[in-house]
């Protein structure tokens, strides 16, 4: 999306991290404690958010700072149409960052409105023109896109970038692919290497099957801008989708993807394998609350951002952010509110953006390394969560930020720190059952049944309607091959609440040692079915069966279990169940 500065367009392609969950045994217990601490329980004081005097509004509409933070633009051009001194090329310069701006979030009703007041005021602006036949693009109205970037070239017929766009334009459209790459040639011949030009002529290319000319567009397009790196590999993936080499190609667009969640919809948008780009704008619940804050006071908003759960939180602290009326030293904190709120709705890429935008204003915020620690973990990105959550111990330590790296921790098998840092988020707050289970959990996997069985009487203790952790403390008992009936009891009041195949396991292990080999066979037939990555269920299954006498097939289910992961028969050989 281009943004206007003073009548220049500078085109931004902005690629964000990728959000990939890491389930595990335990991820009830991480929900568990993110719903019960929520975002203003750990670490965030309520600070009162004050109304603007002074301010750099005019900055975040026009200049580079926050140039990726389109809440913040809103906001700037909001605040500076509100003067009453503004010359009409100023209005229209303002509507047009404000309008490329809700462009780029998705809203392009509200971007359009903005885009034909100022050319209404200057028809044939040249920023206007273009930044609206790509939000045209972007919606989908390729003829409106086409009208408007024609109108563009007229006006700026030396510009690179409206004849690179005009080759989007026509390579989405897919009716005059000739005429496209034509477009991007030329832009190519004024200026080599053009990135963004190889990107689009790449697209161009692998709509008309030149796939050996595409894949060269695309490592010319990463050699020219890193930010393209992930979109590249994506391509690669479509590439040698279409020779054959599935697997493989899928395998790269999964990896892009990861990435860079939007990116299928742009492949979409030409025709190929992707999906629709998931928005904030485009969720029902969310554009009705954000409607809903338009005649809100100061205050009534800023109470509701500090206090609100939820979605209505996020759309108040949205409207702050977008009214221009907040005062800048509080920036930071709306921007840590809101994504703290986005990060507990699942919204990680969005939360991100705000975590980093509020570091980069304030960089010595335990709650933005905590919670930014806690979407690395998430992302499985553990060395870059460990950092995030130990600047945010050394900033200030409390509860959530030990959590958050005992978390990241147990992923790395470093358990006992994990051990370390349950014990001091326990000493900060002893009322959270999610830090005993995790503590639970590292005992577990330290081979310490006993201590694992007494932190997870205190969760369950502490919640005793938990799943999760009634399934855990049948297998702590079932690993310890003591007090099977209660481990039996567990996880039968477990699977009254949730109908889980893990626990299914948990029980078929408690059968298995107490004798009930139907029972066993039963449970681990069940779970392994449900589950067929549940490499131990299928050599439990094959225990279960060799007890009773069916050696053959037992034998057969141990041997593909082993094959398929080589430590599936660990934890039978610590309740010393051996074929």
């Amino acid at each position: 999306m281009a943004f206007d500065t003073d009548g220049g367009i500078l085109f931004l392609d902005c690629l964000l991290d990728g959000a990939r969950m890491k389930c595990f045994r335990r991820v009830a217990a991480v929900a568990t404690v993110v719903a019960t601490v929520g975002v203003a329980g750990l670490g965030r004081p309520a600070v009162a958010l004050a109304q603007a005097g002074a301010s750099p509004w005019r900055d975040y509409c026009n200049s580079a700072a926050g140039r990726q933070h389109f809440d913040l633009r809103i906001g700037g051009c909001t605040a500076m149409l509100g003067r009453t001194d503004n010359a009409p090329a100023d209005i229209a310069a303002f509507l047009t960052n404000r309008g490329t701006a809700y462009g780029e979030l998705g809203e392009f009703d509200l971007a359009l409105g903005d885009f034909r007041t100022a050319l209404t005021l200057v028809p044939q602006r040249p920023g206007t023109l273009v930044n609206r036949a790509i939000v045209h693009r972007r919606r989908g109205d390729l003829d409106a896109a086409l009208a408007d970037i024609n109108r563009y070239i007229a006006v700026s017929p030396d510009s690179i970038d409206g004849l690179t766009e005009r080759c989007r334009i026509l390579a989405v459209q897919g009716q005059d692919l000739a005429a496209a790459e034509a477009d991007c040639n030329t832009a190519l011949t004024q200026s080599p290497g053009l990135w963004y030009a190889h990107r689009n002529r790449a697209m161009v290319r692998l709509r008309q099957g030149r796939l050996d000319a595409a894949l060269a567009d695309f490592d010319a397009a990463e050699a020219g801008s890193a930010s393209v790196a992930a979109l590249a590999l994506y391509g690669r993936g479509v590439i040698k989708v279409k020779r054959g080499q599935t697997a493989e190609g899928e395998a790269d667009m999964a990896r892009a993807t990861g990435l860079t969640p939007y990116l299928p919809s742009v492949f979409l948008a030409y025709g190929l394998p992707g999906e629709p780009e998931d928005r904030l704008a485009t969720n029902p619940d969310y554009a009705a609350a954000l409607a809903g804050t338009e005649d809100r006071s100061f205050q009534a908003l800023a109470e509701q951002c500090e206090g609100a759960p939820g979605i209505d939180a996020i759309a108040a602290c949205t409207a702050l952010l977008r009214r221009g009326t907040i005062d800048p030293p509080q920036i930071p904190l709306l921007l840590e509110l809101r994504g703290g709120q986005l990060m507990q709705a699942g919204r990680f890429i969005d939360a991100l953006g705000d975590l980093n935008h509020a570091l980069e204003l304030v960089p010595a915020s335990a709650f933005a390394y905590s919670r930014r620690a806690y979407i690395r973990l998430l992302q499985d990105r553990l060395d870059d969560g460990v950092s995030d959550a130990s600047r945010a111990v050394s900033i200030e330590d409390d509860a959530y930020s030990r959590w958050v790296r005992a978390e990241l921790y147990f992923a790395r098998k470093d358990y006992a720190r994990a051990v370390s840092d349950l014990d001091e988020a326990i000493r900060f707050d002893a009322e959270t059952a999610g830090y005993y289970a995790l503590r639970g959990d590292s005992w577990l996997a330290l081979e310490s049944y006993a201590r694992a069985v007494a932190d997870f009487d205190t969760a369950i203790r502490l919640e005793p309607g938990n799943a999760s952790y009634l399934n855990s403390r049948c297998w702590a008992r079932s690993l310890q091959g003591r007090q099977l009936d209660l481990a039996l009891a567990d996880c039968e009041a477990s699977l009254k609440i949730v109908d889980d195949p893990n626990t299914l396991d948990s029980r078929a292990s408690v059968k298995l040692q107490m004798g009930d080999f139907a029972g066993a066979l039963a449970d681990y037939d069940a779970a392994f079915t449900r589950e067929p990555g549940f490499y131990g269920s299928q050599y439990g299954r094959g225990l279960a069966r060799i007890r009773l006498g069916q050696v053959e097939a037992g034998r057969r289910d141990i041997a593909a279990a082993l094959a398929a992961r080589a430590d599936a028969d660990a934890d039978f050989k610590k309740m010393g169940q051996t074929p």
